[in-house]
């Protein structure tokens, strides 16, 4: 990854992708987190099969608290914390390299569980990882301000 100016160091960047990644962890988990809660209220409020009732319910009880998990660390922390070392591109560029650590790991743990789903991952990386290849042969991550 290219650094904006010679002022920041390695150590630099390398704390700030750690940064990203745990956020990204800590969205992973809401992800995970946030629909289980939603299930557990709704078994409290002796609701617990209330998406029977109509499709578009799972969405709004269950894929919407996942989605929401996910990007708000993440959301928050790019908006509340401006970075003036490195510029809103890089650090998307590392969120973008952090997304893929994450979800190698994953992979491997779901392998090591054995998990035949974790596949789906597998697609987004590869094409992820093929995206990141044509950028790095044709020089287009170095272009941009």
């Amino acid at each position: 990854m290219s650094r904006q100016s010679e002022k920041v160091s390695i150590g630099q960047i390398l704390i700030q992708f750690l940064i990203i990644l745990g956020l990204h962890v800590v969205g992973l988990l809401l992800s995970i987190c946030l629909p289980l809660l939603m299930a557990v209220l709704f078994d409290a409020g002796d609701r617990s099969l209330t998406y029977f009732t109509s499709n578009w319910l799972v969405f709004g009880l269950y894929v919407c608290p996942a989605i929401i998990g996910l990007v708000l660390p993440l959301t928050l922390y790019f908006t509340l914390l401006p970075n003036d070392k490195l510029s809103h591109p890089y650090l998307i560029q590392m969120s973008l390299h952090a997304e893929f650590v994450v979800l190698a790991l994953l992979i491997l743990i779901l392998t090591a569980i054995g998990t035949r789903s974790q596949y789906l991952c597998l697609i987004s990386l590869i094409f992820y990882g093929g995206a990141v290849l044509i950028n790095l042969i044709s020089t287009l991550h170095d272009r941009g301000k």
